[in-house]
């Protein structure tokens, strides 16, 4: 069975189901249909935002719920109403609507709905405004903020509909187009297991942003180290020491005597967040240089710009043929921050 067979498996256990998207379809337009009769807003256009827009949404983890993101443009100038205003207004008239009620989030209204006598997913209304109402080119703003927060309330510039025409259109070929789509996924479903959903631990989907991880100029070359090298390659571990340092004791203890390699960019310490080629190329040649087809327990604290460029070059694009089964090892947050006794299978 070829390599692409399993990503193709994989990315048919994560992505939404065709049942699924068209409940979330059919609520979203039961909400624009309430608030468009209700008279008390402003006119408005609505819009698919988010993953749903994008076509990247997956499958939920853990208590997660599923999503759908509303964009609604309202027709008029942001100086005209207040942040809160139009989403109050969305609140009230949603009042009631769900067992769930209606909530105000800094960033959208949410509506919550339960399946099965249990939350289930929601709708995100996410509320705009323009510039001059008379002109649609105009300066777009996104409502910010919550009541119980009022020095964070305020009118923040935004681009929606141009982020998703540049996202749409970077990449014109519809076979390369479903590729990228489907390594999006795979990323965002290992940042869902990498990382808590709760509190500010998880970064969002739009997050990875080039300015945030600078290069290093005059970086030192990433090394690369191997322990027990006369132990079976049936079974080996790969560490990726990036932000932060891995020692072999937060390792799961059946795990430890293993063949291991290391590639590290930090040599032990602590180190900033930053996009490095020459651990990316490191990692690249860790990984063809193994021998036997072994299955590879991945332990990893890289930042998300080097995971998103290792999984492109290492373990989309990279000759994986010497692989036979890929796992991930989730890291705790307490104590040492050992790493999970629990793997997730890639493939």
């Amino acid at each position: 069975m070829g390599l692409q067979t399993y990503f193709s498996k994989f990315h048919e256990n994560i992505k939404l189901n065709p049942s699924t998207k068209k409940e979330l379809r059919e609520k979203r337009d039961i909400l624009i249909g309430i608030l468009r009769d209700s008279r008390k807003l402003p006119s408005f256009e609505e819009f698919s935002q988010g993953s749903y827009g994008m076509f990247l949404g997956i499958k939920p983890i853990d208590d997660e719920e599923y999503d759908i993101d509303v964009g609604l443009r309202f027709n008029v100038n942001k100086d005209d109403y207040g942040p809160l205003e139009i989403k109050e207004t969305i609140r009230e008239i949603l009042k009631g609507h769900t067992d769930y009620g209606t909530k105000i989030r800094k960033p959208c209204v949410t509506v919550t709905y339960k399946k099965d006598g249990e939350k289930s997913y929601h709708v995100d209304l996410v509320t705009y405004s323009y510039e001059d109402k008379d002109d649609h080119n105009s300066q777009m703003y996104l409502a910010k903020g919550t009541e119980s927060s009022p020095e964070e309330v305020f009118w923040e510039k935004a681009d929606p509909v141009a982020l998703l025409d540049y996202i749409q259109d970077t990449v014109q070929d519809d076979t390369k187009r479903e590729q990228f789509r489907r390594i999006v996924k795979y990323i965002k479903h290992w940042k869902k297991r990498k990382f808590s959903s709760s509190g500010h631990a998880e970064p969002p989907s739009i997050g990875i942003n080039e300015n945030e991880y600078p290069v290093i100029e005059k970086e030192l070359e990433s090394t690369v180290t191997k322990r027990n090298t006369g132990e079976s390659l049936d079974e080996i571990n790969l560490i990726l020491e990036d932000t932060y340092p891995i020692e072999l004791k937060q390792l799961p203890k059946n795990k430890r005597q293993l063949f291991t390699i290391k590639v590290s960019r930090n040599e032990g310490s602590v180190n900033g967040r930053h996009f490095s080629q020459k651990f990316i190329e490191a990692t690249f040649n860790a990984v063809r240089s193994i021998r036997g087809r072994p299955a590879v327990n991945v332990f990893a604290t890289t930042n998300p710009m080097n995971t998103l460029h290792i999984s492109k070059r290492v373990f989309v694009t990279g000759n994986r043929a010497n692989i036979d089964h890929l796992y991930v090892y989730q890291q705790r947050h307490d104590g040492i921050r050992r790493f999970s006794a629990k793997a997730h299978k890639i493939y």
